[in-house]
């Protein structure tokens, strides 16, 4: 036997069938270049919309963080207005109770008018 191209020219002379085989060989390997080109394309369009989505969510992230900290401010003013409403109303109070302790001291009564 000679070298491997000899042997190949053998079968390809002798087996009636080699021609087909050949060809069909070729078929499938035309069709899993196909195929793989077709996944090759889904698997970049996967990777690009990955990339946008990772986009999206951390502008997303960004803004929630945002609105976050508005939140906190407005619920830090809100805390403070409180407070302060709760100073005006003690002091209300305060003074309420020191014109009442007055009007007793001075000896004001309200049937008196």
């Amino acid at each position: 036997m000679g070298d491997y191209d000899e042997d190949d020219d053998y079968f390809r002379k002798r087996s009636p069938d080699y021609a087909k085989v050949q060809a069909n060989k070729q078929t499938v390997t035309d069709h899993c270049a196909r195929e793989h080109d077709k996944l090759k394309d889904q698997k970049r369009e996967l990777l690009q919309k990955k990339v946008e989505a990772s986009k999206t969510s951390a502008n997303l992230m960004n803004e929630s963080d945002i609105l976050i900290t508005e939140l906190e401010q407005h619920a830090k003013v809100v805390g403070q207005l409180q407070n302060a409403t709760t100073q005006i109303s003690a002091e209300q109070s305060r003074i309420v109770e020191t014109i009442i302790h007055e009007k007793k001291q001075s000896g004001y009564t309200s049937s008196t008018n």
